[in-house]
């Protein structure tokens, strides 16, 4: 059996998960990224709100795919953190970075189009999930603000701010070196 590079070495329990949570990411990403724009459809939000799905018969069907490809993907970022349970927090918080909202701006669809390749690329290179936010949220800002829009929670951490178990040093939250474990 080969293990990581070629080498004759199994792979360790931590590179196997990041296999699969890499391998639903970047699943989920094909089937979500021509239909992504659909999710910024507002009527097709608020019947997600309307109590046992009775008005989910006013979503298209792209609208619905993407919500669930967008699920699995950032279930499958998160999961690789946690190992647990997702919470709603935890799935807005991730989402507003990465999945189109209502008035987003061409600008900030391409950037979170491009958050969302880097994210999978990270999960590859062992980046955590908290650092992948911070990187993304920080860029996610800068293309908001450069399209003249208003930010929402996208602020990067300030240096010392602890996040999932990782101290942001300062600098670029995309270079992982910015980052040290607590």
């Amino acid at each position: 059996s080969r293990g990581p590079a070629g080498t004759a070495r199994p792979f360790t329990e931590a590179q196997s998960k990041d296999n699969v949570y890499s391998t639903r990411a970047r699943g989920a990403l094909s089937v979500l990224e021509p239909v992504a724009n659909n999710l910024t459809d507002r009527t097709s939000i608020a019947a997600e709100y309307v109590p046992f799905g009775l008005a989910r018969g006013v979503q298209g069907d792209q609208y619905q795919v993407a919500r669930q490809s967008a699920d699995e993907f950032l279930q499958a970022i998160l999961r690789k953190d946690t190992g647990a349970a997702i919470t709603e927090s935890e799935m807005a918080s991730y989402g507003t970075t990465y999945l189109p909202q209502p008035g987003d701006g061409a600008a900030v669809l391409v950037a979170k189009a491009d958050a969302r390749k880097r994210a999978v690329a990270a999960l590859e290179s062992g980046m955590s999930p908290a650092q992948m936010l911070a990187r993304d949220s920080a860029l996610v800002k800068a293309a908001r603000e450069s399209a003249g829009a208003t930010p929402a929670n996208t602020a990067a951490p300030e240096a010392g701010t602890v996040v999932d178990g990782y101290r942001f040093k300062g600098g670029d939250p995309g270079d992982k070196n910015n980052w040290e474990a607590e």
